[in-house]
C-alpha cells in the first residue's frame, strides 16, 4: 500500500496496481512485461516491485532510482521517499529522495527484515533485537528504540510511529503518538494469537490468526482499539497513509 494506491501480486508473480483519490495514479499503471515479481511496496506518488532474481524495478512520478551496485535484494521497504532494502548478505541498502534521509549506519549486519517509515528507518537484527535511525529532522522519537526491546520477530513503521511484535505475541508501540497510532506502549491482544502488525500513515493494524484485524489511529481524537466486525477470514494485512488493505 502507497501513498494513496494499492499493489498486489500473485502466486504466479503478476501484479495488479489500484488507483487512489491522490496524485499517484502513474504508481498503480503496473509496467508492461513486469513479471516473476517476489514482493511489491508502495511510496507515496511511486511504487517498487523485488523480482525473483533479487533486482529491483521502479516506476510512477516520484521514484529515485536505487543504487547502481544494488543486487541480490531479498526484501523491500518503502514509505513517502524513504525506501529500504535487504539484500541475500543481510545488510542494508537505503536511497530515497533528499538529503536529510540517512543512510544505514555502518555495521549493521545479521539483519532478517527492513521497516521503511516515513522519517526513520528500523532493522530487525537475528537475535531480536532492533537497530534504528532517524532523519536529519522529524521523527525522533520514532526512530529511538525503546530500552530493554528484545526477542522482536516482526517490525513495522509508520509515518512518525513504529510497532514491534514480541515473541510472546505482545505488540510493542512507540513513536509521536500523533493520533494515538501506537496508543497504548503494549497493545492488549485481546486473548488471541498475533500474526502480523502493519504500520501506515497515521494508523496502526494487527491481524490475529482467527483471521480477524484490529486497528487503532488515524481519526486524531479517539485512542479506542476497535476490532473489525465484519472483516473475515483475513490472511495478510497492509497500511497505506491513509488506507489499509487485507486479503482474504
Amino acid at each position: 500500500a502507497g501513498g494513496f494506491h494499492t499493489l498486489a501480486v500473485d502466486a504466479q508473480g503478476n501484479v495488479t496496481g489500484l488507483p487512489g483519490a491522490g496524485e499517484d495514479k502513474e504508481a498503480s499503471v503496473i509496467p508492461e512485461g513486469l513479471s516473476n515479481v517476489k514482493q511489491v511496496a508502495g511510496g507515496w506518488d511511486y511504487s517498487l516491485a523485488l523480482l525473483n532474481d533479487g533486482t529491483i524495478r521502479g516506476w510512477g512520478l516520484g521514484y529515485p532510482a536505487p543504487p547502481s551496485d544494488l543486487l541480490a535484494a531479498v526484501q523491500i521497504s518503502s514509505h513517502l521517499q524513504n525506501i529500504m532494502a535487504l539484500k541475500s548478505d543481510n545488510t542494508i541498502v537505503r536511497w530515497g529522495a533528499g538529503p536529510s534521509y540517512l543512510p544505514a549506519p555502518g555495521g549493521v549486519q545479521n539483519v532478517v527484515q527492513v521497516a521503511a517509515g516515513g522519517y526513520h528507518s528500523l532493522a530487525l537484527l537475528k537475535d531480536g533485537t532492533v537497530v534504528g535511525w532517524n532523519a536529519i529532522y522529524n521523527s525522533f522519537e520514532a526512530g529511538t528504540i525503546p530500552v530493554d526491546l528484545k526477542n522482536v520477530v516482526q517490525i513495522a513503521a509508520g509515518e512518525n510511529h513504529s510497532l514491534a511484535l514480541l515473541a510472546d505475541g505482545s505488540v510493542v508501540g512507540w513513536g509521536r503518538n500523533e493520533v494515538e497510532q501506537n496508543f497504548p506502549a503494549t497493545v492488549p491482544n485481546f486473548n488471541k494469537i498475533v500474526k502480523q502488525i502493519a504500520a501506515g500513515g497515521f494508523h496502526s493494524l494487527i491481524l490475529f490468526t482467527d483471521g480477524t484485524v484490529l486497528s487503532w489511529g488515524g481519526d486524531g481524537k479517539s485512542t479506542e482499539l476497535t476490532p473489525t466486525t465484519n472483516l473475515k477470514n483475513v490472511v495478510d494485512i497492509a497500511a497505506g497513509w491513509r488506507h489499509s488493505v487485507s486479503r482474504l
